[in-house]
């Protein structure tokens, strides 16, 4: 049995190995074409400017323009693979993915869609999937060009370089450098094939090629010394766990016969994976390499120059910054794709597929542009990669290539430069920044001989040009671009200052611009701070002022008033007696913090200036209130009586519709600030209130409450609810209070307001008779004095007076289309002779509703607030509604 499981190991890896050569045959043409697309440059903006004339010193050489290069096409595009479905894929095969290396761009910026990296450093250990140069691996135990994960004690150190030790079949179940229990019991050579069967992978499909059941169990033999894993000294001793040279020992390692290998290193610090590539001698291969067609895990069919990091390209794992590079801590010996190598003072490119890519190819195919980015930089390169310096020609457009840059050659983008000295003074030239896009790096040319703006030395501060570039001092000159300028001694522009040039003050705006103001007050800055002055007829001069001057914006609108001294300038920053003026010179109004203080002062308009602090005051602005001191000074963050009310203020305000505890008392501030229990009135016209619970938890909510004797309810927005008749339905008690004019429903109990009822009682000299009675039923429509007729007459039995009946506001006919508009809108106003009268919908609910019932009428305090006009409050009258002739609750209507 144990030869029939060899046989079946034997037979899957020599059809993997059909597939393998299948696949690097199908992929071996078309990728150069795939790299050179993957490059990127910026085309130049077109110029036709002149150039600045040359100073007399000499500067920087200027080069003459790149010769005329070609774009190579390459269309071969490589056929797909066809993998046989029936291929018995070995469990370890892996398709590595492509290491993501640094992206190299050097396409044009408005060609790529692809954001670009720094790809001048190395590479990250993320991956990415190549686009032209697919490579299909396969693997069998361990197969060269395949992926390995092993632990750091695998890096063996020797004096050559690096060594990376394979796994033994022992070790592909074990811990390196120690054995199992399990391992222990059984005998090397059938470990070993254990191990092969155990790799391989047999799909539903397969089964047929080679089913589990027939496999016989595996005889047993003693491990063969060589299996045994390392041990002893040297193994893991590196502060990262690799191993030194002596652990090395009789072990096998990896070669160049394994070609590219995809290495995994999991350390206790981290994971990181890359492809190395070792010589005969099991040295890892660091720096450049030409590989051969054929060799594992490299797919192109010609030979290529690869590069794999060394000592000076390699980065540091972040996890081990501050340690020695090494392949566990580092990208050390990793090959990178899409890379820009500099080295020797010259630049190299590795595509997306790794082999090196020339710069002739990209001159050629980009010579429109010029010059290539690289990293995010821009350089103009010979065809060996050279990088061009000085003051560069290129299609028409002049730029130039530092030669002092970090890498000597990137193209200047910085804005001004100076390009020279001579007796004229220092010459400078602007080059665009690369927010300019394609203008990017050129360098700006002015034509004419009139000086314009520039900012040559800071960005803060300019300096004043003719159109050679040599700087004009203390001069007022108008400018190409028709606005005048002015510059000091050492030629900078004057910005947002007034200078005075012969016998007048002009003023430059932050731009350096003369401004053209003309009969407008302006705010400037001077060495006392910034003031007002008035420009008047003269643009850009200052016309003094002296005394009250109400000062206005340009639109005319009132700025504020200012006093102006003989000697031109206005008070600033000053009390002048109970008036203060402010930093900007104009008086104060309103509330103002001074030294630390606040005061509130007197409002002024454009009509009058006033200006005195308040003091011993309530003050109420924008719908807050303060309360000044004796002193002026505002209350703040205290609690204070006033009028016998007390009112709490933060941040000088009085505070306002919170629930506070004072000394031991649960209450709510007002409005206005003032500290209320009990009932607190959120809205009047609509009749809402609310009651404050005065053992705390706010307003009584979706609850009731017994308040004086009366039970009141309360909903879910803690608004007391005015209306119980679906609730409570009778027999009701009627109480009307002609004080407040308005009638409150009781249940029989006369402990729970029911309803609330606007109504008006009788005039004076025809007052509604008080005391008690009894309410009857009388008509639908009622006969009244006039005649006129009242709907849903409820008479006031024993009232006296001829009869007194509660009823809906009158008309002269009995029909609902006869109300006059000036007797409807009196509810709520004593208007009768002695009846009560109350909307149609309140009369026909009375009508109907309270037939035999007792009714008080009788005159209680007067309370100015409506929310607060009875037990329930008293409800805002419904407005009529054209052709305002009726009822506008009349629900026959």
């Amino acid at each position: 049995m144990k030869k029939k499981v060899v046989a079946a190991a034997l037979s899957l890896t020599m059809c993997m190995s059909m597939v393998v050569q299948a696949g690097a045959s199908a992929l071996s043409d078309g990728v150069s074409g795939g790299v050179v697309e993957d490059v990127v440059v910026t085309e130049p903006f077109e110029s036709e400017e002149e150039l600045p004339e040359e100073p007399e010193t000499p500067e920087i050489p200027e080069e003459n323009q790149g010769d005329s290069l070609e774009i190579p096409e390459t269309d071969v595009t490589p056929e797909a693979t066809v993998t046989p479905e029936a291929t018995v894929t070995p469990e370890a095969t892996v398709t590595p993915e492509a290491t993501v290396m640094p992206e190299a761009t050097v396409t044009p910026e408005e060609e790529s869609l692809m954001q670009q990296e720094d790809i001048l450093s190395a590479g990250s250990d993320g991956l990415e999937s190549p686009e032209t140069d697919a490579i299909f691996q396969v693997q069998l135990g361990e197969s060269t060009s395949g992926s390995v994960t092993v632990g750091p004690e695998y890096w063996i150190k020797v004096p050559e370089g690096w060594k990376l030790a394979k796994k033994t079949g022992k070790e592909n179940r074990t811990e390196f450098g120690g054995e199992s229990a399990e391992a222990e019991q059984q005998p090397a050579d059938d470990m070993s094939m254990q191990e092969t069967v155990s790799d391989e992978v047999i799909s539903e499909v397969e089964e047929d090629v080679l089913p589990m059941e027939d496999v016989a169990p595996v005889e047993t033999e003693p491990m063969n010394q060589e299996e045994l894993s390392m041990a002893g000294a040297g193994v893991g001793a590196g502060i990262d766990g690799t191993s030194t040279a002596a652990a090395a020992e009789g072990r096998d390692v990896y070669t160049e016969a394994d070609g590219i290998v995809q290495v995994t290193t999991n350390s206790v610090k981290g994971s990181h994976t890359g492809y190395y590539l070792f010589d005969k001698n099991g040295i890892m291969v660091t720096g450049k390499k030409t590989v051969q067609p054929g060799t594992p895990g490299y797919m192109m069919s010609k030979e290529g120059e690869l590069y794999f990091t060394e000592e000076s390209t390699a980065v540091l794992h972040k996890e081990y910054t501050g340690t020695p590079k090494t392949p566990v801590t580092s990208d050390l010996g990793q090959q990178k794709k899409n890379y820009w190598l500099y080295q020797d003072g010259k630049f190299r490119l590795y595509g997306k597929s790794g082999p090196n890519i020339s710069v002739k190819s990209m001159n050629d195919k980009y010579k429109d542009t010029g010059y290539l980015s690289v990293n995010g930089k821009y350089y103009c390169l010979e065809d060996d990669g050279t990088p061009r310096t000085g003051f560069i020609g290129i299609n028409g457009s002049k730029y130039f290539f530092d030669p002092a840059s970090e890498i000597p050659g990137e193209m200047f983008m910085g804005g001004w430069r100076c390009m020279g000295t001579n007796s004229k003074g220092e010459k400078w030239i602007y080059f665009n920044r690369k927010n300019k896009g394609k203008d990017k790096g050129k360098a700006v040319i002015h034509k004419g001989n009139v000086a314009i703006t520039v900012t040559p030395k800071s960005k803060s501060i300019k300096y004043l040009l003719d159109h050679n570039g040599y700087i004009l001092k203390n001069r007022r000159t108008k400018c190409v671009d028709k606005a005048w300028y002015g510059s000091d001694s050492q030629g900078r522009i004057v910005k947002d200052k007034l200078v005075r040039y012969g016998k007048y003050r002009y003023y430059f705006t932050k731009n350096g611009k003369q401004v053209g103001w003309k009969n407008v007050w302006k705010q400037c800055p001077t060495s006392a701070g910034l003031k007002y002055y008035y420009f008047g007829s003269t643009a850009g001069c200052v016309s003094e002022k002296k005394g009250w001057q109400k000062v206005k914006w340009p639109s005319g609108k009132f700025l504020g008033w200012f006093y102006f001294r003989d000697n031109g300038d206005h008070y600033m920053g000053r009390w002048v007696g109970n008036q203060y003026f402010d930093d900007i010179g104009k008086l104060a109004s309103g509330i103002k913090t001074i030294d630390g203080k606040t005061y509130f002062f007197e409002i002024s308009d454009s009509n009058t200036h006033r200006g005195k602090v308040f003091k011993n005051t309530m003050i109420k602005y924008n719908n807050k209130w303060y309360y000044a001191e004796s002193d002026g000074q505002l209350s703040n963050n205290e609690w204070r009586k006033i009028n016998g009310k007390w009112y709490y203020f933060k941040n000088f305000v009085s505070q306002t519709n919170i629930f506070v505890w004072k000394d031991g008392t649960y209450g709510w501030l007002d409005e206005q600030g003032k500290f209320c229990t009990g009932w607190v009135v959120l809205s009047n016209s609509e009749n809402k209130v609310r009651y404050v619970n005065p053992k705390g938890n706010g307003f009584y909510k979706n609850t009731s409450a017994v308040i004086d004797g009366l039970r009141y309810y309360f909903d879910e927005k803690a608004y007391r609810i005015n209306d119980l008749t679906s609730v409570y339905r009778g027999p009701y008690y009627v109480e009307v209070d002609r004080t407040n004019g308005v009638m409150t429903i009781y249940d029989q109990s006369r402990t729970v307001p029911v309803k609330t009822i606007r109504v008006s009682v009788g005039r004076p000299g025809t007052e509604t008779p008080t005391g008690r009675f009894v309410l009857r039923r009388s008509g639908r429509w009622q006969s009244l004095m006039g005649p006129s007729w009242g709907q849903y007459g409820t008479h006031v039995q024993g009232a006296g007076l001829g009869g007194i009946f509660i009823h809906s506001v009158s008309g002269a006919q009995m029909n609902p289309y006869s109300v006059p508009a000036a007797e409807y809108n009196k509810l709520g106003n004593p208007a009768s002779h002695g009846c009560i009268r109350v909307c149609v919908a309140d009369a026909k609910w009375i009508y109907e509703n309270c037939n035999g019932a007792t009714i008080r009428i009788l005159d209680k305090k007067y309370e100015s607030r409506e929310a607060l006009k009875g037990p329930l409050g008293r409800r805002a009258r419904v407005p009529m509604r054209p052709p305002y002739n009726f009822d506008p609750t009349d629900p026959s209507i």
